[in-house]
């Protein structure tokens, strides 16, 4: 299955992510406590 990304997107988008990356979950996000990604971001980016 493909997401139709190329490689070359998906580094951009790995950098346009670091700009919004936070340590604190965004309040309007609604996780189990026993999930624990490795980065949060702000919900602001649309692909």
């Amino acid at each position: 299955v493909g997401t139709g990304i190329t490689d070359e997107v998906f580094g951009e988008l790995g950098e346009r992510l670091q700009t919004i990356k936070s340590d604190q979950k965004p309040g309007e996000y609604i996780v189990p406590k026993i999930l624990t990604p490795d980065v949060w971001v702000e919900p602001n980016i649309v692909v």
